[in-house]
């Protein structure tokens, strides 16, 4: 009779314990909102090496180097932004939005990236759009 309890009783306290867990775990929203406005970001300034490839949504530029020399972020020689629509890509001067072919060869850019921004190891590096907060380009 024992065993025949104890079987019925341990799948009750094991889902009753396992509700309780998942529970700890998850954050309320106002948890969730805050960590995600304070997600740390990196500026870095570049030169546009192509024009941008409206076709591709990519922009390829040179000489990718953090403006602050101290983070820990990595300068690379060449780097391909994969754009999309919801990125703010804007003029220095006017904060107007531009197209990516409005992104000229020679251009400066301001890049904002997140912090530890996923890269591929291709050669040169592609930086998906899930990576970049905005671009503000100098025409």
């Amino acid at each position: 009779m024992k065993p025949l309890m104890i079987l019925l009783l341990a799948p009750i306290l094991l889902f009753g314990c396992s509700a309780n867990s998942a529970d700890d775990r998850t954050p309320n929203s106002s948890e969730t909102s805050e960590s995600q406005k304070e997600e740390k970001t990196v500026l870095y300034h570049a030169e546009v090496k192509e024009q941008g490839d409206q076709e591709n949504n990519r922009i390829v530029l040179k000489d990718f180097e953090p403006v602050d020399p101290s983070t820990d972020a990595a300068a690379q020689d060449e780097v391909i932004l994969l754009m999309n629509e919801e990125i703010p890509l804007v003029d220095k001067e006017t904060n107007t939005p531009l197209t990516i072919e409005d992104v000229k060869k020679g251009a400066k850019a301001e890049v904002t990236l997140i912090e530890n921004a996923p890269m591929t190891m291709s050669i040169p590096p592609q930086l998906p759009g899930m990576s970049i907060v905005k671009v503000v380009i100098e025409l």
